[in-house]
């Protein structure tokens, strides 16, 4: 009886060790293979232009440039920028967008501005650097950033990226 307890453990013992289940513990983990962000280099030959309703939501309208001038305040750092006078006062939705075409637009939801006086110059900006792998803080976006400056209070910016939210007061 005992040679068949120590035959049944020895076998079991071996069913383990052999098992499938035993070895996906060391199992690579799977990759799931998406279509990658398009690089700073990338993005940096892309025309960019703001669409939004100061425009007309004209996508091939206002260029934004990245040649330290119009807004810019660093030539060909990433960071493509526009000033604007916008003609009415209020709250208004705005993206990036490659010139032509909406297929490539940041955020994919609006963004918003608000000003408070007509004809009052704002700068867009946006911000093609991948600052994911910076130490520190991991921020989100991180790249493909929009951000608006030129408002006065006690108007605000707000961006919307993903489904979140943050209100940001200028």
């Amino acid at each position: 009886m005992k040679a068949i307890r120590l035959s049944l453990a020895i076998f079991m013992a071996l069913s383990l060790f052999l098992s499938p289940a035993a070895s996906l513990a060391q199992a690579p983990t799977p990759e799931f293979i998406q279509n990658p962000p398009q690089t700073a280099n990338q993005l940096a030959a892309v025309e960019w232009c703001v669409a939004g309703d100061m425009n007309g939501w004209n996508n091939n309208l206002d260029h934004m440039l990245d040649d330290g001038t119009n807004g810019d305040l660093i030539a060909d750092d990433g960071v493509y920028s526009l000033a604007i006078a916008i003609p009415t006062a209020g709250t208004s939705g705005w993206k990036a967008v490659e010139c032509g075409n909406w297929g490539l637009a940041y955020p994919s939801s609006n963004s918003w501005f608000t000003t408070s006086a007509a004809d009052q110059s704002v700068t867009f900006t946006f911000d093609t650097n991948d600052y994911s792998a910076n130490a520190g803080m991991a921020l989100l976006p991180a790249s493909n950033i929009v951000n608006i400056t030129g408002d006065t209070l006690p108007t605000s910016v707000t961006a919307i990226w993903n489904g979140r939210k943050s209100v940001c007061y200028s």
